[in-house]
């Protein structure tokens, strides 16, 4: 359920200059700066059974992430709020629904204009994927460092790098793969969040590589807050489980360290104490 590839999506609705519009309708041309010089950042909350969990810090994270791209929001994360929550209501009741609001430049040249600044927010119909295991291997790719890409903001011109390691995952039969940091850490997975459970309590990679992720530090179901460690390469001991957790599902598990393919890709790390961590 974490390689992305997912089902082709069904009804979709957009917010655009102050309507509502259906279908795929034409937001940008070839001339907008978003087009060529990847000036677009946006964020992913989900809606279902009624809820819509952390859905104002997604929308919080956008425009922190609209603002580290040097863009000026026209809009607040509450007013991005009021209008998924208009959106939602055009829906039967208790569709899942997948919401992605965005914010790009319209103008500039190398450096965006950020007057230029536009907004959309779109919402589809995705069913929630159910939280099955899934293969995972180790990626020969890294995560870049914010002195090398914009990795505080979710930036659609980060997601290349995720393509990569997924296409190279699925070549050699797995689902997803494990991205490390430029000194070696354990970052995430290529599509999701990773986290390690083991004796009851779930670890989560402490990483300076990426925008504060809502679905890091409130995993569903339990709204818990575990701690995030850093993990090196050392061996992982055959009862811990690997777990995805991301916006667009629910978590789900990567089976367990000890045994199968994953194991022999991933028994190298293990998620130590940060303060153990070199």
């Amino acid at each position: 359920m974490a390689s992305g590839h997912e089902a082709p999506q069904t009804r979709a609705l957009h917010y655009i200059e102050g309507a509502w519009r259906e279908g795929n309708p034409p937001i940008m041309g070839p001339m907008t700066h978003a087009t060529w010089m990847s000036s677009i950042v946006f964020d992913g909350a989900r809606a279902f059974e009624g809820v819509t969990p952390d859905l104002d810090r997604h929308c919080q994270r956008l425009i922190a992430s609209a603002r580290t791209m040097g863009l000026a929001p026209p809009l607040s994360a509450g007013e991005v709020e009021e209008i998924a929550h208009d959106g939602i209501g055009r829906f039967a009741n208790g569709t899942a629904l997948y919401i992605r609001p965005m914010l790009w430049a319209e103008s500039g040249f190398i450096v965006p204009d950020p007057q230029s600044t536009r907004f959309c927010l779109t919402l589809f119909e995705a069913p929630m994927p159910e939280p099955k295991g899934f293969g995972v291997c180790l990626s020969p790719y890294r995560r870049p460092t914010p002195e090398t890409a914009p990795t505080l903001a979710k930036a659609a011109c980060l997601y290349p790098n995720s393509v990569r390691a997924i296409q190279d995952a699925n070549q050699r039969g797995f689902d997803n793969a494990v991205i490390l940091d430029s000194l070696g850490n354990v970052a995430e997975l290529a599509t999701a969040n990773i986290w390690l459970a083991k004796d009851g309590a779930a670890h989560t990679a402490c990483r300076s590589t990426s925008a504060p992720s809502p679905t890091r530090t409130s995993p569903r179901p339990t709204r818990s807050s575990p701690p995030a460690t850093s993990a090196r390469c050392c061996r992982s001991p055959a009862s811990t489980i690997a777990i995805c957790s991301r916006a667009r599902s629910m978590p789900a598990p990567a089976g367990s360290i000890g045994s199968g393919r994953t194991a022999a890709e991933l028994a190298p790390l293990r998620f130590a104490t940060t303060g153990d961590a070199p």
